[in-house]
């Protein structure tokens, strides 16, 4: 017998899509309808929800109801929905005109790109107030809506939902100049989306930080495959990759005569670069390519990456086991999704391939980093970003 998600009581009925006792689904509805606002009777927040001890304070009670994803059938648009985005608005792109399109320096195969302004940027955005709405028509979001807010947000701005594949240039020819102000717009829209998230905002400065720069590598190689499939469809058979918004390249080697000083040069750089492509393509493309990820799967992703546990120096246990906290919450949401929602009962195998992108996303990064370290040790190139403060450093 399953148990109420509110107050752990043995149950097997289901109210608003979710398992929760009689008891509770009628608390929560009296609640929404009368539109009540409760105070926690021990201003502590953090009464404990017993089936004995229901009456006990009713703000903790409507928040346990809350966080376990109750909603009236009126209130349909609280769930993460493709068709009916959480965030509306157009984001602002204001502070990024100054920034973007500067020019790189290419000489004797070292390309630098000078990131104080985005740094400072990034800094800016992670002392901003949070981003999106936390509630919708009274009621609270989710960890995994807001995610999914956030999500559609960073899609907005990178516009990523309005790409005309008919105006895609495809090319092998790496476009170095192009990609890295697209790279550079990614980085500060991904601090954007980050900043959608309670948890994430209410961390300090440095804390913010140090997740930033575990998470953005990750997240990009995934948002960026999704975007490449939803521009050329999941449907069409040949393997289409977006370098930024503008040009696309397929899975062929890779050309790089526009940071070489040399032909030489140039051909072993691609070489390089051959197996590292061959592993995006047969362990994250096609994955993807037929798992068909929507926005609620992207946002659970999304936590995944962010929250779960860091091998990294100056994250205090307490941080890391309220984050355990919120991936099971997290995994119980996704539960409801597919039991309710998409009525999959065996969804266990989809969960399980998702886990394999994201360990996959992060086995390519460590690559990355590798084949960029040999590259620097035989003077073959030398990318300077790597040596910048926006990559992460393990213990």
């Amino acid at each position: 017998m399953d148990t109420c998600l509110v107050c752990g009581v043995s149950t097997n009925r289901v109210h608003f899509s979710v398992n929760c006792c009689r008891k509770d689904a009628m608390f929560y509805r009296r609640s929404v309808a009368s539109k009540a606002v409760y105070k926690c009777r021990r201003l502590t927040k953090d009464c404990k929800i017993t089936p004995d001890s229901r009456s006990a304070c009713r703000y903790c009670r409507f928040v346990a109801c809350q966080k376990a994803g109750l909603q009236l059938k009126s209130e349909s648009n609280l769930e993460p929905d493709n068709d009916k985005p959480i965030y509306e608005n157009t984001p602002s792109q204001q502070i990024y005109s100054t920034t973007l399109g500067r020019s790189i320096e290419v000489k004797d195969n070292k390309v630098h790109y000078d990131l104080k302004d985005t740094l400072k940027n990034i800094e800016d955005i992670f002392r901003r107030p949070m981003y999106g709405e936390t509630k919708l028509n009274g009621i609270h979001l989710t960890c995994l809506q807001k995610a999914t807010q956030g999500l559609q947000y960073f899609v907005k701005a990178m516009n990523m939902d309005k790409t005309d594949p008919m105006a895609i240039t495809i090319t092998q020819q790496m476009p170095l100049k192009d990609f890295c102000v697209f790279w550079e717009k990614f980085m500060l829209h991904c601090a954007e989306l980050l900043m959608h998230l309670p948890n994430f905002y209410n961390l300090d400065f440095e804390t913010k930080y140090l997740y930033f720069k575990d998470f953005w590598g990750c997240f990009e190689m995934i948002i960026t495959l999704h975007y490449s499939m939803t521009t050329f469809g999941f449907d069409n058979e040949e393997v289409l990759i977006m370098f930024d918004n503008k040009s696309a390249h397929r899975h062929e080697p890779l050309l790089f005569t526009e940071y070489s000083t040399t032909p030489e040069v140039a051909e072993e750089v691609s070489r390089l670069f051959a197996a590292p492509l061959d592993f995006i393509v047969e362990f994250i493309y096609l994955p993807m390519k037929s798992l068909r990820l929507n926005d609620t799967e992207l946002a659970f992703i999304i936590l995944q990456i962010l929250y779960s546990r860091k091998n990294m120096s100056n994250i205090s246990q307490e941080i890391s086991k309220h984050h355990e906290k919120l991936l099971k919450i997290s995994a119980t949401e996704m539960h409801n999704y597919y039991f309710y929602h998409q009525n999959i009962e065996n969804y266990a195998w989809r969960l399980i391939q998702i886990s394999k992108l994201i360990e996959n996303s992060r086995a390519y990064n460590e690559r990355e980093q590798e084949l960029f370290l040999v590259g620097k040790i035989f003077k073959i190139f030398d990318y300077d970003l790597f040596d910048t403060e926006l990559y992460p450093k393990y213990k």
